[in-house]
């Protein structure tokens, strides 16, 4: 009998941007990801996301490019 089960594995992350000129930009990526903005303000939003590891990182890099993340 075979007792290993795959595990699911998420994490949830509330993500600080400053992304001045390029925040339209940012906040379309919002969307293609499936993440919810949270609080968006002039200079900066905060977005949330729940995803395995491994997406979680490269939401957090493709984020990187618009501006500076804080997580």
């Amino acid at each position: 009998m075979n007792l290993e089960k795959p595990i699911l594995s998420r994490e949830l992350a509330l993500v600080r941007v400053s992304a001045d000129e390029r925040q339209d930009e940012a906040l379309s990526v919002i969307g293609a990801w499936s993440a919810r903005l949270i609080e968006l303000t002039d200079g900066y939003f905060t977005a949330e996301i729940s995803a395995a590891p491994e997406r979680l990182s490269q939401f957090l890099t493709t984020l990187a490019e618009y501006g500076q993340v804080t997580a």
